[in-house]
């Protein structure tokens, strides 16, 4: 099975939409059946701000059948073992109907449960939830790491800067459960079912930077910014799944007045660079290119 892994920017979709035609183009003497882009970017699950996810097109959504793409609300609560339950029903889907599974996508977690299985994890009840979100916004990231090493001080030091999706997920587990993070991950993981062939875009990165710089300038070209204003209408205090989408926040903070344009597209530039540099770190050092 095919998986198309890389950093924002990297190219991902085009390669798999190229994958998904070769599929069409090799079958084409048999019944032509499409392949099946499976999605695997954690942005890109709701239905909401397909500017600012990156979005396929609707063009490019004619020509192959996706999946797990645009699906949930914005006010949904969805987990990394949801998906991996989802994405495995979507590839089981895909290989009765004799299609070519193609998942594609950035978000390591996800990639990581689906090859390599998932720990289970506690339930973590709201209020738990809800405290860890009002550390984060009420003191920032330093509020969130004190309290986390707290009840957990390896997770504290070792998950690094700006990385508020794991620091919130680390104090969540351990407040829910009284037992680290890692002590859960350190649990034995069910293997997959299938063998994973993995392609990796990893390109140079001043080249990766210099596409980041450019297409979220495309995305204020293409009305970024009238779709962030058009959520706030929706949505004045946006839901967690909005806060974490790249340029979200500095987009809404030049509709509040506290940024010009300009200092909102390379403040939201800059936070896509950082978030690029750790996937690409991620990928090339934890994500091999064969799974059996």
């Amino acid at each position: 099975m095919q998986v198309v892994a890389g950093p924002t920017a990297s190219g991902k979709s085009a390669a798999a939409l190229a994958l998904a035609a070769s599929a069409l183009e090799a079958s084409a003497l048999d019944d032509g059946r499409p392949s099946l882009i499976i999605n695997a970017d954690s942005a890109q699950l709701y239905n909401h701000l397909p500017i600012l996810t990156n979005q396929p097109s609707r063009a490019e959504q004619a020509a192959v059948p996706h999946a797990l793409l645009a699906f949930l609300p914005s006010t949904a609560d969805y987990s990394v073992g949801q998906w991996r339950q989802d994405a495995m029903a979507a590839i089981d889907r895909a290989v009765a109907a004799g299609q070519q599974p193609i998942v594609v996508g950035g978000t390591g977690l996800y990639l990581k449960a689906l090859m390599q299985g998932l720990a289970m994890m506690p339930p973590i009840p709201p209020a738990v939830r809800q405290r860890g979100l009002t550390l984060l916004d009420g003191g920032g990231e330093l509020a969130l790491r004190d309290a986390l090493a707290a009840h957990d001080p390896l997770s504290a030091q070792q998950i690094r800067p700006r990385d508020f999706v794991r620091l919130l997920r680390a104090y969540e587990v351990v407040v829910a459960s009284g037992r680290p993070i890692h002590a859960w991950h350190a649990d034995p993981l069910p293997p997959s079912p299938y063998r994973f062939v993995v392609t990796k875009l990893l390109p140079d990165r001043a080249e990766l930077y210099e596409r980041i710089n450019q297409r979220f300038a495309a995305m204020v070209a293409a009305g970024a910014v009238d779709e962030v204003a058009d959520y706030l209408q929706r949505y004045p205090d946006p839901p967690a799944s909005a806060l974490k989408v790249l340029g979200f926040g500095q987009l809404r903070d030049h509709l509040a007045g506290k940024l010009s344009l300009a200092q909102a597209i390379e403040a939201a530039a800059t936070a896509t660079r950082h978030y690029a540099k750790r996937q690409y770190t991620w990928l090339r050092h934890q994500m091999i290119e064969v799974l059996p």
